[in-house]
C-alpha cells in the first residue's frame, strides 16, 4: 500500500489532493496447474470527492493436459474515472490490433482476453 502526501496546487488548479493506493497479488502451484490473481487500485481524494481514480484486475492461468499440451489464460481489465482526457486507456500496444488503426481506440475501461493452445 502507498500513501501520497498533500500538494498545495497541481497543474490544474487542484487543491489538497491526498492519494492512496493498494496492489495485492495471489498465486498457486498444484499438479500441472498455475493460477495467477492482481488487484491494483489507486485514487487520489479532495476532500470527501475520489478524482483519478484506476482500478486494474489481472488473472493468469495455465492448465497442463499433458505432456505436450496446456492451454493458457489471461485476462486484464482496467478502468480509469475522472481522469484528464490526456490518461485514456489505449485498446492496443505498439503492435496494433487487427483492423484498426495504431492507438485508434482509447476510452475510459479496457478488457483484454485471450486463450491459447499451446
Amino acid at each position: 500500500m502507498s500513501l501520497g502526501a498533500v500538494f498545495p496546487t497541481n497543474k490544474y488548479g487542484e487543491k489538497g489532493l491526498f492519494y492512496i493506493g493498494s496492489q495485492v497479488e495471489k498465486s498457486y502451484y498444484g499438479d500441472g496447474f498455475y493460477l495467477f490473481g492482481q488487484a491494483t487500485i489507486s485514487s487520489t481524494f479532495s476532500s470527501e470527492f475520489a478524482k483519478y481514480t484506476y482500478l486494474e484486475t489481472l488473472v493468469s492461468t495455465f492448465i497442463q493436459l499433458s505432456d505436450n499440451l496446456t492451454v493458457a489464460a489471461r485476462f486484464l481489465q482496467q478502468s480509469s474515472w475522472n481522469y484528464p482526457r490526456m490518461r485514456q486507456l489505449i485498446l492496443d500496444d505498439m503492435r496494433g490490433v487487427r483492423g484498426y488503426g495504431i492507438q485508434g481506440m482509447a476510452g475510459d475501461n479496457r478488457l483484454i482476453s485471450n486463450i491459447e493452445l499451446r
